[in-house]
This record gives structure tokens, sequence and C-alpha cells, in this order.
């Protein structure tokens, strides 16, 4: 007997199991529609630069690379790409470090666990012809049977000894074939040659979100160009052909310099001598083009360089980066490069999470007072992180002051490192109390971000009165920023 579609979906969405789910596609075709949709769904493919580990993540590309069926039920895909050669540490590792590494561990394993279930599954779903209603149901020890024997079948794939530079190729043909992806994830571990963009050329799918650990280079560039669509973009390198990246500060400092007096040579240029002639252009290969990304609202980069780029005449409104100059000046010039473009975004900011290499008191009541001058983000702004919580005071007072000025604020992350005695030894009651000094002046805050060396502690108001998140309550901060 045939049942609704919704009946099918909601059987599907109870299934957990890949294997299972891939004995449901050969039950019968109404069950294969549904049912190999959630199988490809969303995939995880992880690639090691040891050879050995390898097969797995090459049976999937290929997969994916002659079954075109179902590679265009794809729509999420993760890669991840580790340095299995990374060592773990000597004998004086600390015992917090070891027990980081046993986490770490841990969650390999279950990656691992993971990925060898869905191997089995693409190949059971794939290799046997599914059963028709007439047949009947597949029984329980057919099943397994037939599990026993591709987890024999695909053993034989993935045992194979493959370089990383083949499996990029396979990952590269794997994707062109993956025609409606429409999240990407590709994180690299530092050790691991991340100049592998090319996989990119030759895809015509049309991204919302990526996560890009790749090196910033033609071939990732000229992808970007064509993703009109492409909404949330992290970015972990940014390079102009005209301004290469180098590792000293002062270098940086002058790529932001030169492009704040660009800015004004602009605007003074277009008001007395019009548009520019085609040659008085610089040849900027390694630049997005200024009519791509248009639907760009979430930037997160760990430059702002890139930010400098990328925000002018796009629609962002979460943004997180990150300042990289060591002195106060260097920081102010950077800083300016910086809000010079955010005026120019299309909409009103509601998120700005800016880092710092050395957080200090004089140079966040500098930044605050420029958000707070700033249309774009101050009208709007629902999150702010990081600032530094001024010890004085009076200070503390005008820093209240112009977070008042911010109606709409909800949201705060606020260092407290350089504070004596530090706040974290008094306990929650501590912090507590800052968040309550704090609400005396803005109302509208409702959550207050700690930030102590590296340690996060969260107040929040629940029922109209101040508490602290402690142990399993404790809310992740990383992604604060997107959702508030």
């Amino acid at each position: 007997m045939d049942l609704s579609l919704e009946s099918y979906r909601t059987i599907v969405k109870n299934v957990r199991s890949r294997a299972d789910l891939a004995v449901l596609c050969r039950v019968s075709k109404a069950f294969q529609h549904v049912a190999e949709r959630a199988l490809y769904n969303t995939l995880f493919l992880r690639i090691s630069n040891a050879q050995n580990h390898n097969g797995q993540a090459v049976a999937l590309c290929e997969t994916l690379e002659t079954q075109s069926r179902v590679a265009v039920l794809v729509e999420a895909l993760t890669v991840m790409v580790a340095d299995n050669g990374e060592s773990s540490g000597g004998e004086d590792v600390m015992e917090e470090e070891l027990e980081d590494i046993e986490e770490e561990e841990e969650g390999e394993s279950f990656e691992r666990d993971e990925e060898e279930e869905l191997a089995v599954a693409l190949e059971m779903s794939l290799t046997q012809t599914t059963q028709t209603e007439e047949q009947g149901e597949i029984s329980t020890s057919a099943a397994s049977s037939s599990r026993r024997t591709h987890e024999q079948s695909i053993g034989s794939r993935t045992n194979r000894r493959i370089h990383i530079d083949d499996v990029w190729k396979h990952v590269s043909r794997a994707l062109q074939q993956t025609l409606r992806l429409r999240h990407l994830n590709i994180h690299i571990s530092n050790n691991v040659e991340a100049s592998m963009a090319w996989i990119l050329d030759g895809c015509t799918f049309r991204l919302r979100s990526l996560h890009c650990d790749l090196s910033w280079d033609h071939h990732l560039v000229t992808f970007l160009n064509t993703q009109d669509d492409l909404e949330d973009l992290y970015i972990i390198d940014y390079e102009d052909s005209t301004t290469p990246r180098v590792s000293n500060s002062q270098s940086r400092l002058d790529i932001v310099s030169t492009t704040t007096h660009m800015d004004v040579a602009e605007s003074s240029r277009d008001a007395h001598q019009g548009p520019p002639g085609p040659s008085s252009q610089p040849l900027m290969t390694l630049s997005i083009s200024p009519n791509a990304l248009r639907s760009l609202s979430v930037l997160e980069c760990t430059f702002t360089e890139a930010a400098i780029a990328l925000v002018p005449g796009r629609p962002i409104v979460r943004l997180k980066t990150a300042f990289s100059s060591p002195t106060l000046a260097e920081k102010r010039i950077e800083m300016n490069a910086l809000f010079s473009r955010i005026r120019r975004t299309t909409r009103r900011i509601k998120s700005l999470d800016i880092g710092d290499s050395v957080y200090g008191e004089e140079f966040a009541m500098d930044m605050l007072q420029t958000i707070v001058n700033t249309s774009r983000t101050r009208d709007d702004l629902r999150y702010l992180g990081t600032l530094v919580l001024p010890v004085g005071g009076n200070e503390r007072l005008m820093f209240y002051a112009l977070l008042r000025r911010m109606h709409r604020l909800t949201t705060v992350e606020l260092d407290v490192t350089s504070w004596e005695p530090p706040p974290i030894d008094a306990g929650p009651s501590a912090f507590r109390a800052l968040a309550n000094e704090l609400r005396i002046y803005c109302r509208g805050i409702k959550k207050v971000i700690f930030v102590y060396e590296f340690e996060r502690t969260i107040v929040k108001v629940i029922d109209g009165v101040m508490r602290v998140e402690i142990g399993r309550e404790t809310t992740p901060t990383d992604s604060l920023w997107r959702e508030v």
C-alpha cells in the first residue's frame, strides 16, 4: 500500500543511521525517492596527508564523479584536511593539553566512524537494484547480510594508498558534478598546503555559504566572482596583487594607510574631475569584482584588509574581523581605513565583532567613539565585541554613555583581562555585579560576555534578573555574533 509523500518524509526524518537510510533506498521506489535525498543531502569528506588514510575520501568522490543522479542531491559538503603527522607533544605536555588531545582524538574517532558508515551506506544504496513493491520489504537478516557484503566491498576500495595530490584531483571532479551544492566548508590544518583553490575551477554551483581555508589566489577570486547568491563567507587569507601580504605589521599598516589615502584621492577626483578613464585604474588581478558577491550579508575574515576590500557596496549586516597592528598609532590608521569602508556598505550593521592582537583601554574608547559616530554601525547594532571595559570609575561612566547611544544593542563582549584583582577570582558574583552596573545605564543590554584571557563568562537576563551561566548551561560564544 502506498503512503503519502509526507508519511515517507516523516519516516525518513526519524531514521538516524546512514546504513538504515541505505536500506530504505532499496525497500521501494517511493522510499528510494525520499531516502536518497536524506542520504546524500549532507556529506563529510576527510582528507589526510597520510596516503593510507584517503581511501574512503576517494571512494566517496568517485561515487559523485560517476553517479550524477546522486551528485545533484548534495546540498552541503564539508571537506576536512588534516596533517596526521602533527606531533602531540613530548613527555612534558601539560595535563590540560593532554586532555585537549584526548578530546580531539575522540572527535576524530567519531568522524572516522561516521565516514565509514557513510561509505558503506553509499555502496549499499548504489550497487544493488531497488526492490519493487511486489518483491516486498527486505528482511532484517537480508539487510544484515547485505551490509556485511558491502563492508567487505568498500574495504577493498578504501584501503588503497593514495597521495593527497591525487585526492585533490578527485575532489575537483566531484565538485564539478554537485550542481546544486549550496553550502561548502573547507577546513585545512596549519601544516597542510592550502594553495588548492584550483579545485573550484569549472564548478557551476551557486553557494549560499562558504567557509574557505584555501589560500587567496586567482582561482579563488575567479570562483567568488561567479557567486551571486553567496550570503555567508569566511576566508582565512586575503592578498591583493598590488599589496602582497607579508609578515611584518608595518607593511600591513602601509596597506591600510595607502587605502585611506586612495579613498580621499578618489573622493577628490570624483568631485572635480569626474569618473576616471580606463587607463587610470590600477591592475588588481586578485581583487574581487565590484559587481560580484552582491548578496553577501555575513563576512568573517582574519585580516581587516579583506573587510576593507569586500564590505563597500555590499549588504553586509554581520562582520567579524581583527586588527593586526601592534601600536596605538598604527591601530588608529587601520581602524580609520576599516570604518571608511564600513560607511559604504548598503545596509546597517547589526553585528560587529572586532578582535585585537593587544587589547587596551585607550584604543577601545577610540573605537567605541568611532562606532557611535558612524551611522552604519550605530543605528541598528545588536551585538558588539570585543571592547576593553575601563577600570577607572569616570572612564567607565564615559564608556557606558557611549553604549547608551546605540539603542538596539542587546549583547556586548567586554575584556577584563587587565583588571586587578581579576573578577574571575571573586567568582560569579563579581561578573554579575559588573553586568548589573552596566544595566543601570544601558537597560537594553540582555547579555554580557566577559573575557578574561582565554576564558569567557556569560551573564544574561533571565526573568528580569542577571544570572551567570555555569557548567552545561553555558552558551557557545563563537557564533553569538551570527545569531543575535
